[in-house]
């Protein structure tokens, strides 16, 4: 999954967002160069906050996805694959 992260210059205070693939800010993103004052830190000891970028929606297990349909639903279902 990936996420985005926010980090905060500690020179100006420019706050710049990333965008980070599944290894987060060590896929290449060690360091972040301020475009405001050119300064470059540590990314990581000034993230702000990171936020998945989509909501996956959990993994139900079969049981969990059985339980939204009626037992009469089912049936039903059960006759229409067998004809």
């Amino acid at each position: 999954m990936s996420y985005f992260a926010d980090t905060k210059c500690p020179k100006c205070g420019k706050i710049t967002q990333h965008h980070l693939g599944g290894y987060g800010f060590y896929g290449g993103n060690e360091t972040t160069t301020c475009s405001f004052c050119g300064y470059t830190y540590e990314s990581v000891s000034h993230c702000l906050g990171m936020i998945p970028d989509r909501d996956d929606p959990p993994v139900l297990t079969l049981q969990q996805r059985l339980s939204r349909f009626s037992t009469e639903e089912l049936e039903k279902e059960l006759q229409r694959r067998r004809s």
